[in-house]
């Protein structure tokens, strides 16, 4: 003789909600092997096929991309070896890496949520020419345009834990009077903590880069976005002048000491104001 609870599991309405149970859970199995699939598969297909792509038809240039990761489980994202060049094969910009990892938790903060940002190796190469218009102006010109918004909209709700540059590059060269000049910023680096445009929320950052000729200048302190606000320390070394507006201090006490010898400078600002300390 069969337990009750068998009887009770085979009677006619006790087997129509198995079968949906089953089916359900079958649907979304499917649903999550696709999705899984797609996410490592399929997507970055996509990205490094259609960017080319886009590249060439709507912007008039050259797009090459390396590799493309997703992990649509961790929500991280890796590409790599990005480049974008002229139609004629003059580079624009690029980047080494760009690691982008997501979190889950924006949905219960109400906030686009990222736990790091990085890009490794970023190329900006700005270059005037003979007609006296910049590269970069010309790319975003061919960006196609959106309708201006009636009025001015809120921010999205952004948080960011970690930002990340490394070994960034900006190079400029003027075409437009005879010879090219050419001046460059290297490496650049910058690196941010919980950066946010939640209102009233600042978060550190740190940012060092060194030009031609081995002057160097570092920053580091707190930033808002929202207001917009700055607070911090300001290095300035191997200048053979001193910003304007910005205090330092000679690492000599000796007043015959020449202009390059000044070091260290402190600088506040906030709302792109500063104030001397």
């Amino acid at each position: 003789m069969a337990p009750r609870w068998a009887e009770r599991w085979r009677r006619p309405g006790v087997r129509l909600t198995r079968r949906r149970i089953v089916v359900t859970l079958a649907v979304l199995a499917a649903l999550f092997l696709v999705y899984t699939l797609a996410g490592f598969f399929l997507v970055p297909r996509l990205i490094a096929t259609y960017v080319p792509r886009y590249a060439q038809e709507r912007l008039g240039r050259r797009a090459q991309i390396g590799e493309v990761r997703i992990n649509p489980l961790l929500f991280k994202v890796d590409i790599r070896q990005f480049r974008l060049q002229e139609a004629d094969g003059r580079p624009l910009l690029g980047f080494d890496r760009l690691f982008v990892d997501f979190e889950l938790t924006s949905v219960f903060r109400a906030a686009w949520t990222f736990a790091e940002i990085r890009l490794e190796a970023p190329r900006v190469d700005a270059v005037i020419g003979p007609e006296g218009r910049l590269n970069i102006a010309e790319l975003l010109d061919a960006l196609p345009k959106s309708e201006p918004a009636p009025e001015p909209a809120a921010p999205p709700r952004v948080l960011l834990h970690h930002a990340v540059v490394r070994g960034g590059l900006v190079s400029f060269t003027d075409r437009s009077h005879g010879a090219p000049q050419t001046a460059a910023v290297q490496p650049i680096n910058i690196e941010l903590h919980d950066v946010t445009t939640l209102r009233d929320r600042r978060g550190p950052y740190a940012v060092s880069a060194t030009l031609e000729g081995g002057g160097v200048v570092s920053w580091d302190g707190q930033v808002s976005l929202v207001p917009v606000a700055s607070t911090g320390r300001l290095d300035v070394r191997g200048f053979p002048l001193a910003p304007r507006g910005v205090s330092c201090r000679r690492t000599s006490p000796s007043p015959s000491r020449p202009v390059s010898s000044m070091r260290t400078c402190a600088i506040s600002s906030r709302i792109g104001t500063a104030r001397r300390r």
